[in-house]
């Protein structure tokens, strides 16, 4: 049994590492709480990267950091999301030349200032929507798996342009390989931030059974700057966790479970 925990709309904590001194990469409040996790619980943890954010793009942060940020990716991992957080749905019909542009450019600096290591080739794309071409240009850029929202056999939804037989399937097993893209699609099933503590936990006992967990939340609820702030950000994800690691899952990367 086995879990992933990732963290989408992250650019804050990059802005932040270049803005201030830290001697460590883990003097950062929001990495600090996630080297916590990992001590703790043997976390594996994926930020999901913008581009972007208002006065500050990745190009701006600093390459002071990089041999510890490959020193930690065997837990620690960073890979593309968007290249800012607005519009919304920026992909839904964007064309190839757009999303392999803005895909690569990341990939680009994430390798410059934090290593090969540290670059992973399984995301969620912001808004969980692209057009067929779209997913070409990701697997161009070296994506291997794009996870999505597919909602439930009550509430079926779709993520990738892909066809309701094929969400079906992923509803039902968590996850499918599609030989003609060439690309794995799997089923995100909690997004943290939509919950209440103990709502969580109630959710979680429902589907105690399962035998692997996608979980994830947005870097943003956890700064009070944003206007998005969850005072409970960080014992949800405590919570969540803790209860995975009581069941018995092991957290994974994707390309530990998928290769």
């Amino acid at each position: 049994m086995s879990y992933r925990f990732s963290l989408d709309d992250n650019i804050f904590l990059f802005a932040d590492l270049s803005e201030q001194t830290y001697a460590s990469l883990f003097d950062q409040p929001y990495l600090k709480f996630l080297r916590e996790l990992h001590s703790e619980y043997g976390a594996k943890i994926q930020l999901n990267c913008y581009f972007e954010t208002e006065g500050f793009c990745l190009r701006d942060m600093s390459g002071k950091y990089r041999e510890e940020w490959e020193e930690n990716a065997d837990w620690l991992r960073l890979s593309f999301h968007a290249r800012k957080d607005d519009p919304p749905n920026p992909y839904a019909e964007a064309d190839y030349q757009e999303l392999y542009q803005d895909c690569n450019m990341v990939q680009e600096e994430i390798r410059r200032f934090a290593g090969e290591k540290t670059l992973d080739l399984y995301t969620t794309l912001h808004y969980c929507q692209a057009a067929p071409e779209g997913v070409r240009a990701l697997r161009d850029c070296g994506i291997k798996g794009l996870v999505g929202l597919f909602g439930t056999a009550e509430k079926p939804q779709s993520s990738y342009s892909l066809p309701e037989d094929v969400c079906r399937k992923i509803r039902e097993t968590g996850r499918y390989y599609d030989p003609v893209q060439q690309m794995w699609f799997l089923n995100n099933d909690y997004v943290l931030n939509n919950f209440g503590r103990s709502e969580l936990l109630n959710a979680l006992e429902k589907q105690k059974d399962q035998e692997f967990f996608e979980v994830m939340i947005h870097e943003q609820y956890f700064y009070h700057f944003t206007g998005l702030y969850q005072a409970d950000f960080c014992e949800k994800v405590r919570d969540m966790i803790s209860w995975l690691v009581k069941k018995g899952h092991q957290a994974v990367f994707l390309d530990d479970l998928l290769e």
